[in-house]
Formats: C-alpha cells, sequence, structure tokens
C-alpha cells in the first residue's frame, strides 16, 4: 500500500502525541539518566560482552566452564536488580503496552491487522 501524505500526515501527528504520553516522557528520561551514568553503562557493557564472548565460544563447540556460567549469570543478576536498569525497563514495558493498545486501536479503526498493512 503506497503512503499518501495525508497518512504520513497522520502518522507524524500520532508519532507527536506518543511521544508526549506519560510513560513514554518517564521512559526517556529514565533512559537518558542511564546512558549518562557512567557506571550503569560499563555495568551494561560488560554483560554484553561476556554474553558475547560465551556465545562465540559456544557456537564454536566450546564446552563453557562452571566459573563462566556462574561469572555470566552473577552479571545478569547484578544487571537485572540495578535500580536504574530495573526502572528502565519496566518502564519499557508499559511504553510497549501502551504501543501495543494504539496498534489494536488502528487495527479496529481500520478494519484490518495495522501489523500486517504497515509491513
Amino acid at each position: 500500500m503506497p503512503l499518501t501524505d495525508e497518512i504520513k500526515q497522520a502518522a507524524a501527528e500520532l508519532g507527536a502525541q506518543l511521544g508526549t504520553e506519560p510513560d513514554v516522557c518517564a521512559y526517556v528520561q529514565l533512559r537518558d539518566k542511564t546512558r549518562q551514568d557512567d557506571q550503569t553503562v560499563a555495568l551494561e557493557q560488560q554483560y554484553e560482552q561476556v554474553y558475547q564472548q560465551l556465545l562465540e565460544r559456544q557456537l564454536k563447540g566450546e564446552v563453557l566452564e562452571q566459573s563462566d556460567l556462574a561469572e555470566y549469570y552473577q552479571l545478569q543478576f547484578k544487571v537485572q536488580n540495578h535500580p536504574l536498569i530495573r526502572a528502565r525497563d519496566g518502564q519499557l514495558t508499559a511504553v510497549q503496552a501502551l504501543f501495543y493498545q494504539t496498534a489494536q486501536r488502528l487495527s479496529n479503526t481500520l478494519g484490518a491487522d495495522y501489523t500486517v498493512l504497515s509491513k
């Protein structure tokens, strides 16, 4: 389906309106705060690095040592329980729910599955 100027304008307006929703604003603030906290950034980077290293080793057929897995799970626990990360990720869940509800409303209004039409 070609995107008309009217559809593009409506999408821009919807995006602007969603951007002012309290859940979205709270998420953006928490995301920015997380990005500005050097300790939090370093923790997430370390977690991602350990994950990637273990994944690469496993894909090469290497059997991972228990100590390697213990380090990974310890980092995972730290990341998941970090107050700032937990708040950000919890707020992201609220934003995802808002977007899901919006897609459902669009689908109902259009009389067709919005997610299929948008591809």
